[in-house]
């Protein structure tokens, strides 16, 4: 099993600092982007592309499920700070 979580503002191209604003610009860069009906990728890499930045999304597109992330991936000791 692969424990390894993506850092979910790296997924998005955005700082930590990022605004809600920001997020949503960015997700929907992204998913004009990986779409699997708008990019030359094999599908399933898009598919696999476009589930990764969904589930970024959702996360720091609530405030609340943001909150609870940013407290946990602080304290992830593996974590790489900048």
């Amino acid at each position: 099993m692969n424990t390894t979580q993506s850092n979910y503002y790296e997924v998005l191209d955005v700082s930590e600092a990022a605004t809600p604003e920001e997020i949503r610009k960015a997700y929907i860069l992204l998913t004009k982007k990986y779409h699997p009906d708008t990019t030359s990728l094999p599908l399933n890499i898009a598919h696999k592309k476009m589930s990764e930045i969904n589930k970024a999304y959702a996360v720091l597109s609530n405030s609340k499920s943001r909150e609870s992330y940013d407290l946990h991936y602080s304290e992830d000791p593996d974590r790489e700070k900048p």
